[in-house]
């Protein structure tokens, strides 16, 4: 099964609804969205998304894809997503090709740990 995901980083903000609409009309199966807090990454676009992941549940009953780029997780996953229609999955920091991400063991190690904690603190 082939599904249709859409980032909606670039969506100009005055035509957001009507975009939304007609992405889940054309058959987009989820909304991804990438929340970045000028730290861990240049780039900060936290209000824009929340203000859009907003707009899209009052709209549509279509999932939303949350890619967090930010330093604390914790404070942003209940603002997106129920918790019981959460998963954690680290994207950066697994080759993912050849090259691979630069990381020791003993990094992708602590990467797991820090899953598993947040898992714990989240759902007990």
């Amino acid at each position: 099964m082939v599904e249709i995901s859409t980032s909606i980083l670039t969506i100009e903000k005055e035509k957001a609804t009507k975009t939304f609409y007609d992405l889940e009309v054309a058959g987009t199966d989820y909304y991804h969205i990438d929340i970045m807090d000028g730290k861990f990454v240049e780039k900060n676009t936290e209000e824009l998304m929340y203000e859009y992941a907003s707009t899209i549940k009052q709209i549509s009953n279509l999932p939303l894809d949350v890619h967090l780029m930010v330093e604390d997780i914790k404070p942003h996953i209940e603002k997106y997503i129920p918790l019981d229609r959460l998963y954690l999955s680290p994207q950066c920091g697994f080759a993912s090709c050849e090259i691979g991400n630069k990381l020791t063991e003993e990094e992708q190690w602590a990467k797991l740990t820090l899953v598993k904690e947040i898992a714990k603190e989240v759902w007990g």
